[in-house]
């Protein structure tokens, strides 16, 4: 559930995947991207928008009530997701977790610190903007096994992340 609704549900059959929040609840759609009007490809990370016949009003203790943002019927969440080609939904973070680089691209620094962990001798790795002058960039400090040939990572971070999202500046 997000803050307006149920979204996405397990439901009986679906195969297990703990990584995974479900599918569409009955009668509601979900769609990733800076526009719900245009529909992301599966397997595109970004914001986390529903369409539902239902809405609860107000959110919290007690329930605020104020205008809901909405684009032609969808509403969007606080939240980063990917939906996969059956339709499951991932989350990776919050909006407002992210941070936007000098080129002007939303970044979730949990996304990218999930990709770089992927590389065999990553341990742990934290994702930071880097503000400067023109913007931000993005910088990564990561704990190895051994020491690391920063080369490899960065051939690793362009195999899994898009050019957007590769960090500029590795630290040990």
């Amino acid at each position: 559930s997000t803050e307006g609704n149920l979204v996405c549900a397990v439901r009986p059959g679906d195969p297990e995947q703990p990584d995974r929040v479900g599918r569409p609840a009955p009668g509601v759609e979900v769609r990733i991207g800076d526009d719900p009007r245009r529909e992301s490809p599966a397997g595109t990370s970004g914001r986390v928008w529903y369409s539902s016949p239902w809405y609860m009003e107000g959110y919290g203790f007690p329930g605020a009530l104020a205008p809901r943002e909405e684009i032609e019927g969808w509403y969007p969440t606080s939240d980063l997701g990917v939906l996969d080609a059956a339709g499951a939904l991932t989350l990776l973070g919050r909006v407002d977790e992210c941070f936007k680089t000098q080129a002007g691209y939303l970044v979730n620094p949990a996304e990218v610190a999930m990709a770089l962990r992927g590389h065999p001798m990553v341990v742990d790795v934290a994702v930071v903007p880097l503000h400067a002058s023109t913007g931000a960039s993005i910088g990564a400090l990561v704990v190895t096994e051994g020491a690391l040939d920063p080369a490899s990572l960065r051939r690793h971070a362009a195999r899994v992340l898009p050019t957007s999202h590769q960090p500029q500046m590795i630290r040990e």
